[in-house]
């Protein structure tokens, strides 16, 4: 009996602690959920170190793009210096010939012959061309109605050896023909200056002043003034360089050694007046430096020649410009003298 009541006393004391939790957890407040306050000083402070971050990233990845441009720029100067380097290397090797031009304003051109000191014929634009060279004038080789004169033939054969020397190139400066259709132009070969060069070595006066201010002026006369401070070549001879042109001519069989005083632009009458043979007033002879004038063919008018060779049967020296005779196909060098020899 005491059993039994012990034991149905022990359920009541468990059935009332149930009861008694179950009423304070309906009194209990429920307890709000966590959910971060954007006006909460942490909460804008955590907000603010996101967008400082993202800033930083991104100032770090336009350094780093800026740092590889640079790098790539840097790259690709070096490499253009390379390849200038080695154009330069190949342009100024024993051998090696430049294929273009040096300046923008300089023209390619493909030499064929030369006339005499001052004058050559090229490819221009597809066509033979006779180029006169600006500012200067070297003593006459074969020109009509004038002897060789003194270093005439020194000069045009030194003038053929720096064309051959490279790549010709042409500049322009003024009015770009003379009243002969030639071409007026400064000549360079591998990019230095041809008219210089005669000027420095005493072949060449400065001349020919015509349409002012040249680009290239004050060079030639400077060179000019060297070569005639040394005496060289032209300037050797006293009294032969003027204003004019020159003044003296080569003796018959002599070299340039040797003169006479014949001025340019004349012939002789009686005397020797070129490098193989002599002339007189009264008929014309074989000449191989300058050409006598042309005398009328013995059977009087003008005939039609056909050639260089029937025309020479008349005027074995050929004949001028302003000649009935003459044609302009057979100037071929475009000197103003048909057939000359």
């Amino acid at each position: 009996m005491a059993a039994k009541r012990k034991r149905k006393f022990n359920w009541k004391v468990i059935l009332s602690i149930l009861a008694a939790l179950f009423i304070i957890g309906l009194f209990m407040p429920e307890e709000e959920p966590n959910v971060p306050d954007n006006n909460e000083p942490g909460t804008e402070q955590t907000a603010e170190s996101v967008e400082e971050s993202k800033e930083k990233e991104d100032k770090k990845a336009s350094e780093e793009k800026a740092a590889e441009q640079k790098e790539d720029s840097e790259q690709s100067e070096s490499e253009k210096d390379k390849i200038k380097e080695q154009d330069t290397s190949q342009a100024s090797a024993p051998g090696k010939k430049q294929t273009k031009p040096v300046n923008k304003n300089q023209v390619p051109v493909q030499f064929v012959r030369v006339v005499d000191g001052d004058t050559a014929v090229v490819i221009y634009n597809g066509k033979e061309e006779t180029v006169r060279y600006l500012l200067i004038d070297t003593p006459e080789s074969k020109s009509p109605n004038t002897c060789v004169q003194l270093y005439g033939k020194e000069a045009s054969a030194r003038n053929e050896q720096l064309l051959r020397s490279g790549q010709v190139t042409l500049e322009f400066d003024g009015p770009k023909r003379d009243k002969y259709d030639r071409l007026l132009a400064y000549v360079f070969v591998d990019g230095v200056s041809v008219q210089k060069t005669l000027l420095e070595e005493g072949y060449a006066r400065v001349a020919y002043i015509y349409d002012p201010p040249y680009k290239y002026l004050d060079e030639f006369r400077a060179a000019e003034t060297r070569a005639k401070n040394s005496k060289k070549r032209i300037w050797s001879v006293s009294g032969y360089v003027t204003d004019n042109g020159f003044t003296k001519c080569e003796r018959s069989g002599s070299s340039s050694g040797g003169s006479s005083s014949q001025p340019k632009g004349s012939t002789s009458s009686g005397g020797s007046g070129s490098s193989s043979g002599s002339g007189s007033s009264g008929g014309s002879g074989s000449s191989s430096g300058g050409s006598q004038p042309a005398t009328p063919p013995p059977s009087g008018g003008t005939k039609n020649y056909k050639n260089c060779t029937e025309l020479r049967v008349d005027y074995p020296n050929g004949v001028p410009a302003d000649h009935p005779a003459y044609q302009p196909k057979m100037d071929r060098d475009k000197d103003g003298w048909a057939c000359e020899r």
